[in-house]
């Protein structure tokens, strides 16, 4: 009896399923995989920031959190947040800004942005009852 050359059958499904298998493998389990959350940007919590010079700002006795250097130049956008405001400091050549933690902060292109009922926000002032 003489062998039969070429696909059989078998041979065809298996390849196939494993075609299936491994295209399978690269599609994300589920839609809420496939559109992740955007990373947070570097951020620098400040107990002071002083922004009277905007677009120069200056966090003092700061933290870094989400990957902020703790030395030396920031590239790329940032935050820095105090108890009161926050600033979102943007590119600039060469660089963002620069860090000397725990000391300080800098920002070297830096804007006031909007953060209504964020967590480390101060409550406002109590107003008093005049009679």
């Amino acid at each position: 009896m003489k062998a039969r050359r070429g696909w059989t059958t078998a041979g065809r499904l298996a390849t196939a399923v494993a075609g299936v298998l491994a295209l399978a493998g690269a599609v994300p389990a589920s839609a809420s995989a496939a559109q992740a959350e955007p990373e947070p940007a570097p951020t620098y919590r400040c107990v002071l920031l002083e922004t009277h010079e905007l677009p120069y700002a200056v966090g003092r006795h700061c933290q870094a959190f989400n990957g902020a250097p703790h030395e030396g130049p920031i590239y790329g956008r940032f935050l820095i947040e105090s108890p009161r405001e926050a600033v979102l400091c943007d590119v600039f050549r060469p660089f963002s800004g620069y860090a000397q933690l725990p000391d300080r902060v800098e920002g070297r292109y830096c804007f006031r942005i909007e953060r209504p009922g964020h967590p480390h926000e101060l409550p406002a002032a109590p107003q008093s009852a005049q009679g």
